[in-house]
């Protein structure tokens, strides 16, 4: 399962696919944009960083195999209303807490609600809407500059790029992009699955219909929503494997 490129100093690319319960992912979302912008030039402060606060239990960095100057982006996989979120969160609290390491979550939905606004319609995410297309790569970029000025700050830190990244291409973008990106990171894949319909059901009434997208919009008519919107990328989605 690796993805080297010695020439850039990068380390092995792991797959890690878990089976979590649904009960505090995020889900993304998107609006109008200006489609004459190159998704290069969209500069977006991150607008909801999810910044965490960093303990005083540090341990030395030797204990857990890594030097001083070590960087590592992962990079989550799966459909919306897997628990994406909450697994990144609990990895940047670990991380900060008990070893005293910089980890911040780079959430795309974030930043697609900050250029394009929220409570768009499940035909936003239509793999065949072609502008939209174009909207949420340009949402994906601008996560991913934030998340190189974050990594290219001096010491050992670990970014966690939160989104579906659902298609083996937008992965291997993801990936071309960290390589180019001159930060020397490493890259690790976590794919979250969960196939049980009641915690999926749980999730969406106790955690999706919270989210801007579907705030003050009635019940019914949000989890049909929703569940349509989980369609459009469940059509073209790729699961992690061996090669990637």
């Amino acid at each position: 399962n690796n993805n080297n490129n010695n020439n850039n100093n990068e380390g092995t690319t792991v797959p890690l696919v878990v089976g979590v319960p649904a009960s505090t992912a995020r889900s993304d979302t998107t609006t109008n944009v200006n489609h004459n912008n190159n998704a290069s030039d969209v500069k977006v402060d991150n607008p909801n960083p999810h910044r965490l606060a960093e303990g005083d239990n540090a341990t030395p960095l030797e204990v857990i195999g890594v030097s001083a100057i070590d960087k590592l982006v992962i990079i989550m996989v799966g459909l919306p209303a897997t628990g994406k979120t909450h697994i990144a969160k609990r990895i940047c609290r670990f991380l900060n807490f008990f070893h005293d390491i910089p980890s911040q979550i780079f959430n795309v939905g974030d930043y697609r609600r900050q250029l394009c606004g929220a409570q768009l319609p499940a035909s936003f995410y239509d793999p065949n809407n072609k502008e939209a297309a174009t909207a949420r790569h340009m949402a994906c970029d601008a996560a991913l500059t934030d998340l190189f000025e974050f990594m290219r700050r001096d010491g050992v830190r670990v970014a966690a790029f939160d989104a579906t990244n659902s298609t083996r291409s937008r992965r291997q973008h993801i990936l071309q992009q960290i390589r180019n990106s001159g930060t020397g990171a490493k890259t690790m894949f976590i794919e979250s699955v969960c196939d049980s319909e009641e915690l999926l059901e749980e999730n969406i009434r106790k955690v999706k219909l919270n989210t801007p997208d579907y705030r003050d919009m009635e019940s019914t008519k949000a989890i049909q929503d929703f569940k349509e919107r989980r369609q459009q990328y469940e059509s073209v989605y790729d699961p992690l494997d061996e090669h990637q």
